[in-house]
């Protein structure tokens, strides 16, 4: 299922019989794309179109109890990818052979002593004597 499709089914979920054209204005797509997405969700039996009583021009979407159960497969996928990327994350917080270089650089760069090692900005320019030999 493709994102777009979840989202369809997710609005959908919330909104009893949603008008076509409010669909339109509210994904921000042109009526041409979102029958194009309506027709894969159709064909798929997870939405009804059915004509609106009070205008017959319109055209009201409705979830079917397939599409239900297809959003519910997708939000138990969901959180199943969700779960194994935080713990995945835990993992690699607790593993220091496993954190993030900066960590250990900033680890490194903190026990570093200036005056044994001073960085290169600071570190007094040699002169050249007057016989021109370097001098310090």
């Amino acid at each position: 299922m493709s994102m777009r499709h979840y989202v369809a089914l997710a609005y959908l979920r919330d909104v009893e019989h949603a008008p076509q054209q409010l669909m339109c204005e509210i994904f921000g797509v042109d009526a041409n794309n979102m029958v194009l997405l309506l027709n894969a969700l159709e064909a798929a039996g997870y939405v009804a179109r059915i004509r609106d009583p009070a205008d017959r021009r319109r055209h009201l979407v409705e979830l079917t109890d397939a599409g239900r159960a297809a959003l519910e497969r997708a939000e138990i996928a969901q959180g199943a990818i969700e779960t194994r990327s935080s713990r995945a994350q835990r993992s690699r917080a607790r593993d220091p052979a496993r954190a993030p270089r900066s960590r250990a650089r900033r680890a490194a760069l903190a026990t570093h002593s200036p005056s044994v090692h001073p960085p290169a900005a600071l570190s007094p320019k040699p002169a050249l004597g007057t016989s021109g030999i370097l001098i310090g």
